[in-house]
């Protein structure tokens, strides 16, 4: 393969990320609709949809009650004996 000169025109499509803001340019053929510009980006963007979903999950019915069930393993594994919303104030 020849070395790219400076009149060689690459046909690319530049984007912008959609997590640091950086402009980011990919050739046509490699193109698979990214919206990061890097793998780091990538996991951050990953990472922040996650916490929504999960967030959005615990406000459900089936989410509140996962989070009773575990709160109530959770003392139980502790050893105490009553865990503290059955304690007298």
């Amino acid at each position: 393969m020849g070395d790219l000169k400076a009149v060689d025109i690459i046909d690319a499509i530049t984007s912008k990320c959609i997590v640091c803001g950086h402009m980011f340019s990919v050739c046509r053929s490699c193109w698979r609709g990214q919206k990061t510009c890097s793998k780091e980006c990538s996991r951050e963007n990953y990472l922040r949809r996650r916490r929504l979903t999960q967030k959005r999950y615990s406000k459900t019915v089936k989410g509140l009650e996962s989070g009773r069930v575990r709160q109530r393993r959770r003392y139980k594994k502790s050893g105490s004996d009553d865990p503290p919303w059955n304690l007298p104030h």
